[in-house]
């Protein structure tokens, strides 16, 4: 009896264990990088270790993903890139929804998706995600613990196959992408999520416990990577733009140029700038009549505001949308160092 109890009691404990501990993948650096075709023959994927055993995140949080949605990935590196392929098993290949969306609208799409969470620093604090749908489209995105940035563009690769064993997708993620320390041997952050779209379940590969807020906090260890530098970050993007627009047959024309500059100060910090904006390609505003004591905040969307501005949105101390629209130049500093220590300015 006493054995018995003593089992009984064990068996949750033990559960509970196999939640809390995270998982490790040792990546692999390759010589010859693989063609982004959605397929696994190239040579660096047949030595590459391969990561498996996905948990249901919803709706039965904690449940094992079945051997008939068998889920199995592989990564790699080099000096330029990192690179992941994924097989994902279905029973009814036909049966993958693959809705077209523009880029970055994936939310809500009916579409099977694969997603990659990347924390460079492993912090707990801010996530890349890279996101391909069964129809091939992509998604890109910086999180943090309360806000998630599609304004973050990256440029990058991916390749979807479908087949009849169910899908698969190969990302090739450069490492102008990312942010990361400048360290010889690093230890990244890493989550991969499933979209079974047609069930509306999510699946993970490191076990993401659904009742704690923080989900960057809950990813698994991609250890092994070495040797590799932070590349530089600079960039020009001059513009030009015209207006032209009628009324009772009056014409009345607006031209318009500036620059913007985006450069890296070091692995951590990034320096935005901007002289002379446009931000005649943000969306409008709805017009809003307000019979309240209360002034209406409305959501930023010019990009320069909303990147990287998460350090400065903490405690609702910064409403951007009282900045000018008629603005000569702006500057802005971001980012977080391995210390932890994140920093923002804005002028």
């Amino acid at each position: 009896m006493k054995k018995t109890l003593i089992i009984l009691l064990l068996t949750p404990l033990l559960a509970i264990g196999q939640y809390l501990e995270k998982k490790n993948y040792e990546i692999n650096r390759t010589n010859i990088p693989p063609k982004i075709d959605g397929k696994d023959d190239d040579t660096c994927w047949k030595t590459a270790y391969q990561g498996t055993y996905f948990t249901c995140m919803e709706p039965d949080n904690g449940k094992y993903l079945s051997n008939q949605f068998k889920t199995e990935w592989k990564a790699t590196y080099d000096n330029k890139a990192i690179y992941f392929f994924i097989k994902m098993n279905d029973p009814a290949p036909d049966s993958i929804l693959q809705q077209f969306c523009a880029r970055d609208e994936l939310d809500g799409v009916n579409s099977d998706q694969i997603s990659l969470f990347i924390n460079p620093y492993n912090n707990g604090q801010t996530d890349f995600k890279f996101s391909v749908s069964a129809a091939g489209i992509q998604e890109d995105a910086k999180l943090s613990l309360n806000s998630k940035d599609l304004n973050w563009d990256m440029v990058w690769e991916s390749k979807v196959s479908i087949h009849e064993e169910g899908w698969n997708v190969e990302f090739k993620i450069p490492y102008s992408a990312l942010r990361f320390p400048k360290s010889k041997n690093q230890t990244w952050g890493l989550n991969i999520i499933r979209n079974i779209r047609r069930y509306r379940e999510l699946y993970s590969w490191n076990f993401v416990d659904m009742s704690k807020e923080n989900k960057a906090i809950q990813t698994g260890d991609l250890i092994g990577l070495k040797n590799i530098d932070p590349p530089l970050r600079l960039s020009f993007m001059p513009y030009f733009s015209s207006y032209i627009s009628t009324y009772e047959e009056n014409i009345n024309k607006q031209y318009n140029g500036g620059m913007d500059l985006k450069y890296g100060i070091n692995e951590s910090f990034t320096l935005d700038m901007t002289l002379i904006p446009d931000f005649g390609q943000a969306g409008f505003d709805n017009q809003i009549l307000n019979l309240s004591p209360f002034e209406v905040r409305y959501d930023e969307k010019r990009a320069f505001f909303n990147e990287g501005t998460e350090l400065l949105e903490k405690g609702g101390l910064l409403y951007s949308r009282r900045i000018s629209d008629n603005l000569i130049n702006a500057t802005k500093i971001t980012g977080r160092n391995q210390n932890n220590l994140g920093l923002g300015v804005l002028n």
